[in-house]
């Protein structure tokens, strides 16, 4: 993950939160598909069961109530994976973007204005992500 410099961090709010098992990327798919698409339903099983839960979690813990970020937002994603079957980075990236937006923590993925994103080989049973998500430190959120 890239360090800002010290006057940056205390001017930006950061949420952090990780997902821990086998990521799965997204998967483009027609209407029709996400009937019938064995992939899409281990996507969408994966973004509602999971990171979605990862993200309800992170919000509760830290604000102790459910917020709606209305600023532009910043995406540090880090994509942990063991073997050598994976998916795209971008499309790992475009998951998390969905999952964020459907908790309701954004109001619209339009709104991440900067990401980072980076895949790391891990051993098998280690498999992760790690987001960490920072937007302006103002009080009308």
């Amino acid at each position: 993950m890239v360090s800002l410099p010290l006057s940056i961090v205390l001017t930006h709010k950061k949420l952090f939160f990780e997902v821990q098992g086998k990521p799965v990327p997204y998967t483009r798919t027609t209407q029709r598909g996400k009937f019938m698409s064995k992939q899409f339903a281990r996507y969408n099983s994966y973004t509602h069961g999971q990171v979605i839960p990862a993200i309800h979690s992170a919000v509760w813990r830290k604000y102790k109530k459910f917020i709606t970020i209305k600023k532009d937002i910043s995406l540090y994603i880090d994509v942990f994976i063991s073997g050598k079957k994976r998916g795209d980075l971008s499309n790992y990236i475009k998951g998390i973007e969905d999952a964020v937006q459907a908790s309701k923590f954004i109001a619209n993925d339009k709104q991440t204005t900067y990401i980072s994103g980076q895949l790391h080989s891990c051993q098998p049973g280690e498999d992760k992500i790690e987001v960490s998500i920072q937007w302006e430190d103002t009080e009308d959120e």
